[in-house]
């Protein structure tokens, strides 16, 4: 219970058994108008205590929503004089209207809220891995690119995919091969950091934006990624199966790199650097110029 006119008045619990009245109403849905308290048969238990407090008359209105029963308008009259009208009782009614009018525009509202946040999530997820796409990576990407610029800051982006993929869904088939991605996905957000962005790039590439990270740090937290899917089985593939995968880094190197294009780019090639080198590995790009 709360009320506007009195800020003392927060918070306080009511005992809904001493309201009879309100109890029959919520079992029957229906209105209830007493119109002398002291010999109804709705309020007899609590005859003394109405007394006490002068009040002769009442009237409960249930609010009803989508046809269910989830609130009431109580109201208990301490009158000298008269009962409550039929044209309050009426009034009563339309206030009671009005609240369930309210309260269905705001669960209608709080339903598409919640609707368009998850077709937003959908919109920018990648719907096997559960991390973000192709088209949300890019978006990051040129973000990350102008406010590195703006400010000179150092940026960070990594490419990496599984080694012989296709051998793998040839020989287990692209159920697993999907299984093997989606668990390479689940690896990867554990060690990355919260301020970085995971994404799939395609097919069995993922890239990931390292804001406020330099070479060192780049490529360590390469080198992290590596490790973890190839020091470990998958719960898909055989034991004697390792899966492995490449990793190519590129620094952001101000007035060289002009655009997130650059970037990504640099990225790219020393993805192709560590296949030429080998596969299971991270190639660093070198830098072009001096910053």
């Amino acid at each position: 219970m709360a009320s506007h006119e009195d800020a003392t008045v927060v918070d306080k619990t009511i005992e809904l058994f001493k309201y009879p009245e309100l109890h029959h109403s919520m079992n029957t849905h229906q209105k209830i108008v007493v119109t002398d308290a002291r010999t109804s048969t709705t309020t007899e238990p609590f005859v003394q205590e109405l007394k006490q407090a002068n009040i002769n008359s009442l009237v409960v209105i249930p609010i009803v929503l989508f046809d269910q029963h989830v609130g009431s308008l109580l109201l208990r009259a301490a009158r000298f004089e008269g009962n409550f009208s039929p044209r309050e009782v009426s009034f009563f009614e339309i206030v009671a209207e009005a609240a369930s009018n309210a309260l269905e525009r705001a669960q209608l509202f709080e339903s598409i809220q919640v609707a368009n946040e998850r077709l937003e999530r959908l919109a920018i997820t990648d719907g096997l891995t559960g991390l973000y796409n192709h088209r949300h990576f890019r978006d990051h990407l040129q973000k990350e690119f102008e406010r590195a610029s703006r400010y000179r800051l150092p940026l960070a982006c990594m490419i990496f995919d599984v080694d012989d993929f296709k051998k793998l869904n040839d020989t287990y088939g692209h159920l697993t091969g999907d299984l093997v991605l989606k668990e390479i996905a689940e690896r990867t957000l554990k060690c990355v950091r919260k301020s970085d962005l995971i994404a799939r790039y395609g097919g069995e590439e993922f890239v990931v934006i390292m804001p406020q990270t330099g070479r060192e740090g780049a490529a360590v937290e390469g080198e992290r990624i590596r490790a973890i899917v190839s020091d470990s089985p998958f719960r898909e593939v055989p034991d004697e199966h390792r899966v492995t995968i490449s990793c190519g880094v590129s620094i952001l190197e101000h007035d060289v790199m002009l655009n997130a294009e650059d970037l990504l780019r640099a990225a790219d090639q020393s993805l192709y650097q560590a296949k030429r080198n080998g596969k299971n590995q991270v190639v660093v790009a070198p830098e072009k110029g001096s910053k």
